[in-house]
């Protein structure tokens, strides 16, 4: 986070504050970077340094309440989300964030909470309703998200964000032709990311209506912007994987664990501390626990 965005209105702290500026700003920014690398007791610390320094930012407020919700302590995130609402100046905006914070570690119930909270504020843009919309059509509610877009389009009929949902809407009730129609509207004047997006979604209308060829075409479309992310992708892939990454979201990370074959990693996923089990068979399967040339066979057999 940069001075300039800690000191927003949002956040209510003025440059004429005695806490230092650079401080704070460098706290929040290795506690972002330690959120990035999974290292959720790194940025606890730093947060709660930050916290003290300026315990009615907003922004601070948010982010300790993703953080702890990242452990699945969703009472404290909610604490953490109520305290940021509260000092709030722009309630809207930090409503918000508190509901995107939260669909971050997987409580559809409190993101549900926070972003119809902001569209019931008197200041609520037609982007609020999107992100509510967004987020039912993600979670197969499709009249409510239709509704909500219905008044995204009151307030905000050009954004390129609402047929876009209305294209996703009419693929779930199995309309093509006309989610075909609203997706290729979108992408003469779409940005990158949502170009992007927009193909993805045709790809998957072209391939259900069984023009194979077309889908696959549009999917090099998509792709090709971000070639040159490759590289990106396989840094933090590979920090993911690390013994201080996060394993299947827990808190605690499992120990790190010989990769024996592509198919091993399926079974010890669901029970890393104790001996493996089969995830392909309804019916529990333990095994003994025999030397690792032993285990190789016994797992490409199952496989095979």
């Amino acid at each position: 986070m940069t001075p300039n965005q800690l000191f927003s209105p949002a956040n209510g702290l003025s440059r004429s504050t005695s806490v230092s500026h650079g401080a704070i700003a460098r706290l929040l920014q290795t506690a972002e970077q330690a959120l990035e690398r999974a290292d959720l007791k790194g940025a606890l610390e730093n947060l709660e340094r930050a916290g003290s320094l300026a315990p009615a930012t907003p922004d601070i407020l948010l982010l300790l309440g993703r953080a702890h919700g990242l452990r699945f302590d969703y009472p404290l995130a909610a604490a953490y989300f109520e305290k940021a609402v509260q000092f709030s100046l722009q309630k809207t905006h930090t409503l918000t964030k508190a509901g995107a914070n939260a669909y971050t570690f997987f409580n559809r119930e409190l993101a549900e909470h926070y972003m119809r909270r902001a569209t019931v504020q008197k200041d609520a843009t037609g982007e609020t309703w999107i992100r509510l919309a967004k987020f039912l059509e993600g979670a197969h509610r499709f009249p409510e998200s239709a509704q909500c877009l219905e008044q995204a389009a009151r307030l905000d009929p050009a954004s390129p964000e609402i047929p876009f949902v209305r294209a996703k809407l009419a693929r779930h009730a199995h309309h093509w032709e006309e989610a075909e129609k609203l997706l290729r509207s979108i992408l003469p004047a779409a940005g990158l990311e949502l170009r992007g997006r927009c193909l993805y979604e045709l790809a998957v209308v072209l391939d259900r209506q069984g023009r194979y060829d077309d889908a696959m075409a549009t999917l090099s479309d998509a792709k090709t912007p971000f070639q040159g992310h490759r590289e990106t992708f396989r840094l933090k892939r590979q920090t993911l994987r690390q013994p201080g990454g996060w394993r299947c979201c827990a808190a605690t990370p499992a120990p790190a664990r010989p990769c024996w074959s592509r198919y091993s990693i399926r079974i010890r996923i669901s029970s890393p501390r104790t001996r493996p089990w089969s995830s392909t068979r309804r019916f529990a399967c333990p095994w003994p626990r025999p030397d690792r040339r032993s285990r190789m066979k016994r797992t490409r057999r199952l496989f095979s």
